[in-house]
């Protein structure tokens, strides 16, 4: 299998799982009671867009500062402490702009979900960073071989 298909196979598997979990969250949503069509999709659909664009976007510029340091004209020495910190705020940044974009949607159009408010968000930006990001990779790397 060539490359560029496996980097499409990719691609629409992300597509197709960020899809399913909008709908997947929506639908539970509505079938709690927790709000009307119109406000859950908005908060669904506006959080997860949010984490997409504004949380990769903020875990891009930190690799790309890490880079820039890495392979800039003095290249660090030994364990610098920065690099660790750097890997943990691009794995955690995204996953913290869902979980506050979350927050804030659900109080805002008034969604009651029956756990509450911060243990959804907590758990459905935990299965959103999960099925939308490992169930592509997963594919990518069974298809390594290939």
């Amino acid at each position: 299998m060539s490359p560029a298909s496996k980097e499409w196979i990719f691609l629409l598997s992300f597509f197709a799982c960020f899809f399913f979990v909008l709908i997947a969250e929506s639908k539970w949503l509505i079938l709690r009671k927790s709000g009307t069509l119109r406000n859950v999709s908005i908060a669904v659909a506006g959080s997860d867009l949010l984490a997409i664009t504004a949380g990769l976007l903020l875990a891009f510029v930190i690799f790309g500062a890490v880079a820039a340091y890495a392979f800039g004209a003095a290249p660090p020495v030994g364990d610098d402490p920065r690099f660790a910190f750097a890997l943990l705020a691009s794995v955690i940044g995204p996953l913290m702009v869902l979980f506050v974009s979350k927050l804030i949607l659900l109080r805002l159009l008034r969604i009651s979900p029956p756990l509450g408010i911060t243990p959804f968000a907590f758990f459905s930006a935990a299965i959103f960073v999960l099925i939308v990001f490992g169930t592509p990779s997963l594919i990518l790397f069974l298809l390594r071989e290939l």
